[in-house]
């Protein structure tokens, strides 16, 4: 999860589009293998794929969390009578 809070924090842009949620979970997984990657030069660390998947699905989850916490706003501000912000 805090892959994918860093990844988000460089993108910050919240729009609707799939795009820029899908750079989030690429630039998340390549920081996920660039860490990977470097345990093979710490005595005593390995790359392990098993670490890589775990990853993989903490991204999952969290997108997922981001996207019931994004359509539980817009239904609680619809419910206020308050129109949700627009994205570009």
């Amino acid at each position: 999860m805090a892959l994918f809070a860093l990844a988000l924090s460089v993108d910050n842009r919240r729009v609707k589009k799939i795009v820029p949620w899908v750079k989030v979970v690429l630039i998340s997984l390549g920081y996920g293998l660039a860490l990977e990657i470097i345990q093979n030069f710490i005595p005593g660390r390995a790359f392990e794929l098993r670490d890589l998947l775990f990853d993989g699905v903490g991204i999952l989850v969290m997108l997922g969390a981001l996207v019931l916490l994004f359509s539980w706003q817009k239904f609680a501000l619809r419910a206020a009578g308050t129109n949700p912000p627009s994205s570009k």
